[in-house]
C-alpha cells in the first residue's frame, strides 16, 4: 500500500511540473506611447529621419500603430490595423511610399515576438525597381522589463548588390535560396 501510495505522489510531481512547464507565456501587450531612440536606431541614412513616435493600441488579436515621423522637418502620419490571429490584412502603404493598392499582410505571433508579413501581390511586385528593397517582414519584440520596444524591418533586394551604408546583411531563414536581407532595427523607448 506505502509503494502504491508513493508511486502516486511521484506521478502527481512529474504531472504538476509537466504541466508547469507546457504553460505557454502570455504574448506581450505592446499598448503604449513609444518614442524612437535615435542613438540604438540603425536605418537608411539617406532617409533623413530626425524622429518617430509610435502609438499603439493592443487588444490581441487587434494591434492598432499609429506612426508619426518627422523627415527633414516635416512630420507625416500613418496608421495601421493588424490582427495576431494571422487573417489577412490590408493597410495603405507606409510613409512615403505610393498608395496605389493596399499592402497585403498576414500577423502572427512567434514565441514573444509579433511578425507582419507581407504578402506576395501587386503592391509588393510593383516596388521591384532595381536597386530598391522590398519590405519582406517586421517584427515587433519587447525587450525582458517592457520598457524598450525594437521593431525590426527586414527587406529583400533581389536586382540589387547590397549596400553597405543600408543596414545589415543576413540570409534570409524562410527561403532555400541565399538571397541578401537588408535590416533595419529600431528602437523606442516608453514615454
Amino acid at each position: 500500500m506505502r509503494i502504491l501510495v508513493a508511486f502516486a505522489v511521484i506521478v502527481f510531481a512529474i504531472a504538476t511540473t509537466l504541466s508547469q512547464k507546457a504553460q505557454v507565456l502570455p504574448h506581450p501587450n505592446l499598448s503604449g506611447i513609444w518614442e524612437m531612440d535615435l542613438k540604438e536606431t540603425y536605418t537608411d541614412p539617406d532617409m533623413k529621419v530626425t524622429g518617430r513616435t509610435l502609438v499603439i493600441e493592443h487588444t490581441d488579436p487587434e494591434v492598432k500603430l499609429t506612426w508619426t515621423t518627422v523627415i527633414l522637418g516635416q512630420q507625416e502620419t500613418y496608421s495601421e490595423t493588424l490582427y495576431s490571429d494571422k487573417r489577412k490584412e490590408e493597410n495603405a502603404e507606409s510613409v512615403g511610399a505610393s498608395s496605389l493598392d493596399p499592402e497585403k499582410s498576414k500577423t502572427y505571433w512567434r514565441k514573444q515576438t509579433l511578425i507582419r508579413e507581407i504578402l506576395p501581390g501587386p503592391s509588393s511586385t510593383r516596388r521591384m525597381f532595381v536597386g530598391v528593397p522590398i519590405l519582406e517582414r517586421t517584427e515587433y519584440s519587447l525587450s525582458k522589463d517592457g520598457k524598450k520596444l525594437i521593431v525590426t524591418a527586414v527587406f529583400r533586394s533581389e536586382d540589387s548588390p547590397y549596400h553597405p551604408s543600408r543596414g545589415s546583411v543576413t540570409s534570409s531563414r524562410r527561403r532555400s535560396t541565399s538571397r541578401p536581407t537588408i535590416g533595419d532595427r529600431q528602437a523606442f523607448n516608453k514615454k
